[in-house]
């Protein structure tokens, strides 16, 4: 098991805890969305520093599909923090566009 399979590592955690907390970069962030789409190309930014050849595996996640997959695993979500792009101030609307990190609580 290792974070190249984030579902397994997700599930084994809840298996063997009551609760575990996830954070993720929004990768459905407006930025990235928008970079993307004019260089048609991996995002390069601040948090995104190297080029698809120099870097790790990742499994690029958004809000919306880490909500999809709470729900088709039965995972309960009990709390859930959006942020904006500076990572400090809450998101209230549109997280999964305006939304640079999300963090959530689950539990089985």
């Amino acid at each position: 098991m290792s974070l190249n399979d984030p579902a397994e590592v997700t599930l084994e955690a809840l298996r063997v805890g009551r609760a575990v907390t996830v954070g993720f970069v929004n990768h459905g962030y407006w930025k990235n969305r928008v970079d993307s789409l004019l260089r048609g190309r991996k995002v390069r930014n601040d948090v995104y520093t190297t080029e698809w050849f120099e870097s790790r595996p990742t499994n690029p996640v958004s809000i919306a599909d880490f909500e999809h997959f709470c729900a088709a695993k039965g995972i309960t979500v009990t709390h859930r923090a959006h942020l904006l792009g500076d990572w400090k101030t809450p998101c209230r609307l549109l997280p999964n566009f305006f939304a640079g990190y999300a963090l959530y609580d689950l539990a089985r």
